[in-house]
């Protein structure tokens, strides 16, 4: 209150965006005069704070200062910047020049403080917030041991004031209660008994266990999204720790995850068979919402966009969402389609981030569809756009995938290993998110292990583990890492680990999945693998077994896992001496895949190799061959003659010919099979079988000729290979083998009649 008992201040809503604020030319002469014509200044120039005045960024501590001229003066009854008009206001209020408090006056030291502390020319240097001013106004401990009475009308005013203030306080509580309002329509009780609907009406035996997951993480989500949403906004408006800017920062991040969890909430409620099999792990999937908290990273974006290029940003941002959700829900054609279109419309906006995404998420589709050809090729130019726009955090995750489609899908470890390693080198420069950095740790791990670099994956997938454990990701995804590391393990020659870690993954997703979800079965199958790498072969055809027993039940006998199960009984049951039945169970996975996925998949030409496999060993050499050269065939015309995978069919057909001693036939898929191993960046396999195979084939055909200098030379790279293949079985303990091969050159190449066959 002023000297004629007029209140000053009534309100103390002066923290207005910044970028709506524009500075004025005008010099008002009157102190008490109000400016508020069109690109005036905003606020009483008598309670403005110097922020105001030079036109710089306001927020709620601005509003503090506007109150504590005005409690100086109804404590004091003289305003603390004393002045003669505008100018010298101004000076007065930057340089903090404030009056000097009476010597007579009665108010309380600690008031006193709290008072001017609030007048302070730096915003930095006042109170925290509002409500921590008004706190230390009314804790006065001097107050209250003396119970000291100021002045009737300081009293009062000062009571008036805080009321107010505590009023407006509370107004602006009152602002930012009701987040969750703005999930109507993608979550609450209607929306959830929707989707629970859905998953149950599918009929899937794990259906009600994957509702219950699934509904667990989503209701957290949109729990934890609402209370981020009050807290950014208390941040702002009640306890003055943040900008206007970074709430505007951090409400648009927290919008484009609402619209991510909106579009997985409307296909949820639609799910399907394939949606409900994938619903947990797009659950567990969704961005953390602790990247709307990282305030430094948020500040770093580029700046904060008009309003009509926000509701054009939206608009783009809501169709890339939705082609994440037809991804997941098998609709490729419509995800490819959406997301050219929304990077067509991007780019006429001007607008390259997006650009880059609906890039990425295009190629994301294309992999999911099986079009590995085209993934690469959209996610290197996504990639390329995010470097562009100096996105670090997107383009790590476009290259993540490009090294996944690079070595998972097409092969090509070399080529994947230099891409994953670029990605970790950017991940070093950046501050990037926990979660991304376990990602590319799992992809490189795999990668890793399949060029038999076992050591350096196995170091990459612990890592990884480490970082979602440490990132606080859900169970699901450290499982699903767990499963890449037992993979690497079993690999690397170390299947007791790997038989633990593999366990430990089965706990996790039995408990998150239930035991008859097909991600179970994947992990039974895994584990029965490593049960017959330890010769424990019981336990492997009963693990073997319950896989296919929930893939059938689960998938609806029509999913090409049903056959993998099929094929990999039958390995089991081939190395238990049982043939026929050994037999049975690989025709029925030919069978099952030729139904299920037509006469020209890459299975089909896997399954007839395992076949051909089966009746070699059995000693049917006939059909061995036949299969063999079917499954070369299928597998040159899939992947080309130059591919890894040629040389399984390869070795098996040049093995054949030599035990049916038709060498010179054999040579030729030999010496292909061992320069396909051998090149750089292969993965050294069969290497031991391809070598002794190619060494019997020499030494019977080349080794006869006539020219004694090739006939040395033969014998020479026959020797060369023997002891090659006798290492690379020694490595791998097969005694049995090694013995066979030291009885071979004893006879062969070191005794006297050098023309006896095996």
């Amino acid at each position: 209150r002023g000297e004629n008992g007029e209140v000053k201040v009534l309100d103390f809503g002066l923290a207005i965006r910044t970028d709506n604020y524009e500075d004025s030319t005008a010099s008002p002469t009157s102190s008490s005069t109000r400016l508020t014509q069109t690109g005036a200044l905003v606020g009483t120039p008598a309670y403005m704070a110097p922020e105001q005045h030079i036109g710089v960024g306001i927020d709620e501590r601005s509003d503090q200062f506007s109150f504590c001229v005005a409690l100086f003066e109804a404590l004091y009854r003289k305003h603390p910047f004393p002045h003669r008009d505008f100018m010298e206001l101004s000076m007065s209020v930057m340089t903090g020049k404030h009056a000097a408090v009476p010597s007579s006056s009665d108010v309380p030291v600690q008031l006193r403080k709290a008072v001017l502390r609030g007048l302070s020319p730096e915003p930095a240097s006042r109170h925290p917030s509002m409500q921590a001013l008004l706190d230390a106004l009314l804790d006065d401990p001097a107050r209250r041991r003396r119970r000291l009475l100021i002045g009737a009308a300081a009293g009062l005013g000062v009571l008036a004031l805080v009321a107010g203030v505590t009023a407006s306080l509370a107004n602006t509580g009152s602002r930012c209660a009701g987040a969750e309002r703005h999930l109507a329509g993608a979550w609450g009780e209607e929306r959830r008994e929707a989707i629970e609907r859905a998953f149950l009406d599918t009929d899937l035996p794990y259906a009600p266990k994957t509702w219950e997951t699934t509904d667990e993480v989503l209701d957290g989500y949109a729990r934890d999204w609402t209370r981020m949403r009050t807290e950014a906004c208390e941040a702002t408006h009640v306890h003055g720790e943040q900008s206007n800017e970074l709430l505007d920062r951090r409400m648009a991040c927290l919008d484009v995850q609402l619209q991510r969890f909106a579009a997985l909430s409307d296909l949820l409620v639609e799910a399907d068979e394939r949606v409900v099999l994938n619903a947990v792990e797009a659950a567990e999937s969704l961005p953390p919402l602790s990247e709307c908290a990282d305030t430094r990273r948020l500040m770093h974006r580029p700046e904060p966009p008009s309003p009509a290029e926000q509701a054009a940003i939206d608009g783009l941002e809501a169709d890339l969402a939705r082609c994440a959700t037809l991804t997941l829900a098998g609709r490729y054609d419509q995800a490819v389609a959406l997301a050219r279109d929304v990077e067509e419309r991007a780019e006429a906006g001007g607008f390259s981030r997006l650009a880059a995404n609906a890039t990425f998420r295009r190629g994301a589709a294309e992999e999911s569809a099986g079009k590995y050809a085209d993934a690469v090729e959209h996610l290197a130019r996504a990639a390329q756009l995010a470097e562009r726009v100096g996105d670090d955090n997107l383009r790590v995750r476009i290259v993540n995938n490009l090294g996944i489609v690079l070595g998972t899908k097409l092969h090509h470890l070399e080529e994947a290993a230099r891409v994953l390693r670029h990605a970790e080198a950017i991940l070093d420069r950046i501050d990037a998110h926990a979660l991304l950095r376990a990602q590319v740790q799992r992809s490189l791990g795999l990668v890793l292990s399949g060029r038999g670099e076992h050591e350096q994956a196995i170091a990459e997938l612990r890592a990884s583990i480490d970082a979602l454990r440490a990132s606080g990701a859900r169970e699901t995804l450290t499982a699903s890492a767990l499963l890449s590391l037992g993979v690497a393990l079993d690999r690397g020659g170390a299947p007791e680990e790997a038989l633990a870690v593999y366990q430990e993954a089965l706990a996790i997703y039995e408990r998150r999945l239930g035991d008859q979800h097909p991600t179970v079965a994947s992990l039974l199958n895994n584990i029965a693998v490593v049960h017959k790498s330890r010769g424990e072969l019981d336990l492997a055809l009963a693990a073997f077994q319950r896989s296919l027993e929930i893939r059938r039940h689960a998938l609806r006998g029509d999913h090409p896992a049903i056959g993998q199960s099929l094929e990999n009984l039958a390995n089991v049951y081939e190395s238990m001496g049982e043939t026929e039945k050994a037999i049975a169970s690989s025709e029925a996975a030919l069978a099952h895949y030729r139904r299920v996925l037509g006469d020209d998949d890459w299975r089909i030409a896997g399954a007839l190799y395992n076949l051909g496999v089966i009746h070699h060993t059995s000693g049917d050499h006939e059909r061995a061959l036949e299969c063999y050269r079917e499954a070369l065939a299928r597998t040159e015309r899939i992947h080309g003659r130059d591919d890894p995978e040629v040389a399984y069919p390869l070795t098996g057909l040049g093995s054949v010919l030599v035990e049916l001693g038709r060498m010179e036939e054999a040579v030729e898929p030999l010496e292909r099979a061992l320069e396909l191993r051998t090149r750089p960046g292969a993965v050294p396999i069969d290497l031991g079988e391809i070598r002794f195979a190619l060494a019997r084939a020499l030494l019977s055909t080349r080794a006869r000729d006539e020219d004694p200098r090739a006939q040395a030379a033969a014998r020479a790279r026959a020797r060369s290979l023997a002891e090659a293949s006798l290492d690379d079985y020694q490595a791998s303990g097969d005694e049995r083998t090694t013995a066979r091969i030291r009885r071979w050159i004893a006879r062969e190449l070191e005794g006297d009649d050098a023309s006896r066959a095996p």
